[in-house]
């Protein structure tokens, strides 16, 4: 992508993103706004509920069967794991149960 175009994508505020996404075609643009929409309008940690900021380390964890893949994202190891953790004592308990 052209480093203007980039500049100027990096500047704008998440309205006028949005609105530059909403008159665009489908294609490699509409996909690159569409990923800083998400990023600068926020996420929060799905442990702790922080906000997560964009610039920083966080993680996010894709899971799930192939046909509905979900996301969560987490601001520290720790909430990660504490979710990971919890996921697993879910699945054994689920698996007693059969």
């Amino acid at each position: 992508m052209n480093n203007e175009l980039r500049e100027i994508i990096d500047g704008a505020d998440v309205e006028t993103l949005k609105i530059i996404e909403r008159n665009s075609v489908d294609g490699p643009l509409k996909d690159v706004l569409r990923r800083k929409i998400t990023r600068v309008s926020g996420r929060y940690c799905t442990t702790c509920t922080n906000k997560i900021d964009p610039f920083s380390n966080s993680f996010t964890l894709h899971f799930g069967k192939d046909d509905f893949k979900k996301q969560a994202h987490f601001c520290a190891l720790d909430c990660l794991e504490f979710f990971m953790a919890s996921l697993k004592s879910m699945n054994e308990a689920s698996n007693k149960k059969n």
